[in-house]
């Protein structure tokens, strides 16, 4: 919640890269500490409770390159259009009007 609501300081797309990057690790660190004398079950699922992290860090990490058709679809496209965007980010839970939110957070956000 508190990226989408950032304010003045939006992510510019490096910032939102190396946020990415930093949730994979998060998410990382979490299967390893299971796996080091955990339940082997669970480190199945471990990335479960980050999965709204990861969701918002696919947004806002997006690459520079996908950001531009990205708020095309988001803001104009079909809801198909926007599930296929979804799919392939590997957004699992979030909402258009919550992909929007997070579009707006980029420092490169114009429509």
């Amino acid at each position: 919640r508190s990226v989408s609501h950032r304010g003045r300081n939006p992510f510019s797309p490096t910032e939102g890269k190396t946020f990415k990057d930093e949730c994979a690790m998060w998410v990382e660190a979490s299967r390893l500490a299971l796996a080091n004398g955990g339940d082997a079950s669970l480190v199945r699922r471990v990335e479960l409770p980050w999965q709204g992290l990861l969701d918002v860090a696919a947004v806002v990490g997006m690459p520079e390159e996908m950001f531009t058709q990205a708020m095309h679809i988001v803001y104009n496209g079909s809801d198909a259009g926007v599930d296929s965007l979804m799919t392939e980010l590997g957004v699992r839970g979030l909402k258009r009007e919550d992909i929007q939110a997070l579009l707006k957070a980029r420092t490169d956000f114009q429509l």
